[in-house]
């Protein structure tokens, strides 16, 4: 691993908007792409659909609906009168940043739902993003 000499170098307001527009994109195309794969297979090899199915999938686009319209909140940019870019408002790429963790929330999110077709017992999982975000906190807030 190559280390960098001095400051790192900033970005630009230009540079972080276009970065949080391609961001956006990508996880709307990830949710979009898990709900797909999710449907498909489930209506191939699955074609009874319990009420435990229902409610945890109702859970899940929850949490997606939730932690996508928070990074699009969060990272919504600032035009001038002109329409020139005033602020581009909250790097959704930035290390140990509030958007890096809704990404998280995203992400494991996504993997639950796809291993939850090979077994129900998967969906479990998503008891650990409370864990995490507890310890989170635990570690830099509530601990002496």
């Amino acid at each position: 691993m190559a280390f960098q000499k001095g400051k790192q170098p900033t970005k630009g307001q230009k540079q972080i908007a276009e970065e949080n527009v391609d961001t956006l994109i990508r996880y709307r195309n990830m949710i979009l792409g898990t709900n797909v794969v999710f449907f498909v297979v489930h209506s191939i090899f699955y074609p009874r659909i319990s009420y435990g199915d229902i409610i945890l999938f109702g859970m899940v686009a929850a949490i997606y609906i939730c932690c996508f319209q928070f990074m699009r909140y969060i990272a919504r940019p600032t035009f001038g009168e002109n329409g020139q870019l005033f602020d581009a408002s909250v790097d959704l790429n930035m290390h140990s940043g509030v958007g890096e963790h809704v990404k998280d929330i995203l992400i494991w999110t996504c993997v639950c739902q796809v291993l939850s077709l090979i077994s129900s017992y998967f969906w479990f999982l998503l008891v650990l993003i409370p864990g995490r975000f507890g310890w989170m906190a635990w570690r830099s807030i509530i601990s002496p």
